[in-house]
C-alpha cells in the first residue's frame, strides 16, 4: 500500500459495483498506456480517506484586476488578514451612439445643440436587491471622484498597480452602503464642472460619438475613485455608473440627456498592511505551511493570499498495480465565522486553479485560467478546450463544507495528462465563470468579470479542513 494511506477493503462498498463495473467497461476499451485493467485481472474496489493533503499559505506574485463586474472601493480592517484601502479607476465609454435628431427624426447639425448641465450619477452595485461590502458598514465613508491624468491603456493591469490623478476632486459623496437590505444609498448624485459637459456634447453627431473604437482612440480621460476614511468597509460601485450630459436642441424647450458609462478599460488598486496580524510575515514568493500558521491557512484571493493544497503521496497509489480512479473527491471544510469576521459570510463559491510557481497558470495563447473542470465529460489535457468547462462548487450550509469531484483530475495527474503542482483555492462571486458565451464564443474576458472580483476570506484550521477522498479499482 501507499506509504503514508490507510486503505481498507469494506463489505458495504458493494454497493459500489455498478461503478466499479462501468469502469472496468471503460477500461476494456482503452489502449494499455492508458490507466486501466484488462477485464480478466482479479480486481479490488477500496476506499481511501488518508491521502495526504498539504496546506500553506502563499501570498501570489500578481493579481489581475482589470474588467472587474464593478468600481471596487473602501477601507476596512480585518484582525487576521490586515487593513486594506481599494481605489478603482475607470475610462468613459459610449452607453449607444450618441445620435441628437429633430422632431422628425432628422440629424442636426452640432452647433443647434445647446448644453445645459453635467451629473455624475453612481449607484451601488447590487444583487438580488443587496449590496456588496467588507467591513464595517456602520462608518459613513467620505468617497471623492477626481479627473485622471494619465491613461488607461488595454493591457493586464494588477492590484498593485495605480494611475495619477488630479487633487482636487470632482465631486464628494458620503456613503452609508447599507447592506442587508434594499434600501440605503443606491444613487449619488453631483453636478460636475460644465467644462467636462461642454467638451463632451461636442461628440454628438460626430464620428467619434457614433463610433467606439473612435471614442477610445481620443483618450478621453477617466475617474478615479477613492476613499478616506479609515475602519469602514469596502463596497462596489455599478461599472454602468456615469456622466450624463444635459442639453436641449435650439427653438424646443425639451430636456435631453446622454450617458457616457464608466465600463470602459478599468482596474482596482489594492493594498493591505498585515503588520500585526498572523499574515505579517508574509512575503510574495514564498509559501508559509500550515505549522508555520499553528495549523491555519488562509483564503483571500483577491488580495493575493490564499492556500495551496499539494497532494505528495498521490502517485504512490500505482506502486506495484495498476489502478482505475472510480470517484475522487476533495472536501474543504472552513471555520465557521465568528464575532469577527468582516466579510458577511463564507464564500458561496470556490474553485481550484492549477499552480505554476507562485503564480495561477493560464493556457495559451488566450491565458485562460486553468481552472478543474467539471466531470464527467471534460478531457483534462494540454489544450485550452480542457478548460472551457471549469468546476465552481456551492457551499453546503447543511454539511458545512464544499465538495470538489476531482475524478477527471486525479485520473488526468496518474496519467501523465496533467502536472501534479498543486491548487489554488479562489472565491469567484458567480457560478458562470466559463470562458465561453451561451452562443458557444470564446470570451476570455467572461472569466476574469466574475472569477476575482470581490474581496472575500477564508480559514482552513487542521488537517481535517482539507481531505481527499478517493474510492478505487486495483491490480497488482
Amino acid at each position: 500500500m501507499p506509504t503514508g494511506t490507510s486503505t481498507s477493503t469494506r463489505n458495504w462498498l458493494g454497493k459500489a459495483t455498478l461503478l466499479a463495473g462501468a469502469t472496468l467497461s471503460l477500461l476494456a476499451c482503452q489502449e494499455p498506456s492508458e490507466i486501466g485493467l484488462a477485464p480478466t485481472t482479479p480486481v479490488g474496489v477500496f476506499f481511501s480517506d488518508t491521502f495526504s493533503v498539504e496546506r500553506s499559505t502563499v501570498l501570489l506574485d500578481s493579481v489581475q484586476s482589470n474588467g472587474l463586474s464593478g468600481l471596487l472601493t473602501g477601507r476596512y480592517t480585518d484582525p487576521i488578514f490586515g487593513k486594506g484601502q481599494a481605489a478603482s479607476f475607470a475610462r468613459l465609454e459610449l452607453s449607444t451612439a450618441f445620435t441628437v435628431v429633430d422632431k422628425d427624426k432628422n440629424v442636426i447639425p452640432t452647433a443647434q445643440i445647446v448644453y445645459d448641465s453635467t451629473r455624475l450619477v453612481m449607484s451601488l452595485q447590487r444583487e438580488s436587491g443587496f449590496s456588496y461590502f467588507y467591513g464595517d458598514t456602520l462608518v459613513p465613508q467620505q468617497l471623492t471622484v477626481h479627473r485622471l491624468t494619465e491613461d488607461i491603456g488595454t493591457a493586464n493591469y494588477d492590484i498593485r498597480n495605480r494611475i495619477g490623478y488630479e487633487t482636487q476632486p470632482l465631486a464628494r459623496f458620503t456613503v452609508r452602503p447599507r447592506p442587508r437590505t434594499t434600501t440605503g444609498d443606491t444613487a449619488l448624485i453631483a453636478r460636475l464642472p460644465d467644462a467636462i459637459g461642454q467638451d463632451l456634447i461636442k461628440l454628438a453627431n460626430t464620428e467619434e460619438g457614433r463610433d467606439a473604437t473612435k471614442f477610445l482612440a481620443m483618450n478621453k480621460k477617466g475617474l478615479a475613485v477613492v476613499t478616506s476614511t479609515d475602519r469602514a468597509s469596502l463596497f462596489q460601485l455599478s461599472r454602468f455608473s456615469y456622466i450624463a450630459v444635459y442639453y436641449h436642441v435650439q427653438g424646443d424647450t425639451t430636456a435631453s440627456s446622454y450617458g457616457f458609462f464608466l465600463s470602459g478599460n478599468r482596474f482596482t488598486n489594492l493594498t493591505v498592511d498585515r503588520a500585526g496580524t498572523p499574515l505579517a510575515g508574509l512575503r510574495a514568493g514564498q509559501a508559509l505551511p500550515s505549522s508555520a500558521t499553528n495549523g491555519r491557512t488562509f483564503v483571500q484571493p483577491m488580495t493575493g493570499v490564499t492556500t495551496r493544497l499539494t497532494f505528495p503521496s498521490l502517485l504512490s497509489i500505482e506502486e506495484n498495480r495498476r489502478v482505475g480512479i472510480n470517484r475522487a473527491d476533495l472536501v474543504i471544510t472552513p471555520t465557521q465565522p465568528d464575532g469577527t469576521f468582516p466579510g458577511g459570510g463564507l464564500p458561496p463559491y470556490i474553485a481550484l486553479a492549477e499552480a505554476n510557481g507562485f503564480q495561477i497558470a493560464r493556457s495559451s495563447p488566450n491565458r485562460l485560467v486553468q481552472l478543474v473542470p467539471i466531470f464527467p465529460g471534460v478531457a483534462i489535457n494540454t489544450t485550452e478546450t480542457s478548460f472551457y468547462s471549469p468546476q465552481v462548487v456551492t457551499y453546503n450550509s447543511r454539511t458545512r463544507d464544499y465538495t470538489i469531484n476531482m475524478t477527471g483530475y486525479i485520473q488526468a495527474i496518474l496519467a501523465g495528462k496533467r502536472p501534479n503542482n498543486g491548487l489554488y483555492l479562489l472565491t469567484p462571486i458567480s457560478s458562470d465563470i466559463g470562458p465561453v458565451s451561451p452562443q458557444g464564443a470564446l470570451q476570455p474576458s467572461r472569466q476574469q468579470i466574475y472569477l476575482n472580483d470581490r474581496v472575500q476570506r477564508m480559514l482552513l484550521d487542521g488537517k481535517a479542513s482539507a481531505k481527499l477522498v478517493l474510492f478505487f479499482t486495483s491490480s497488482n
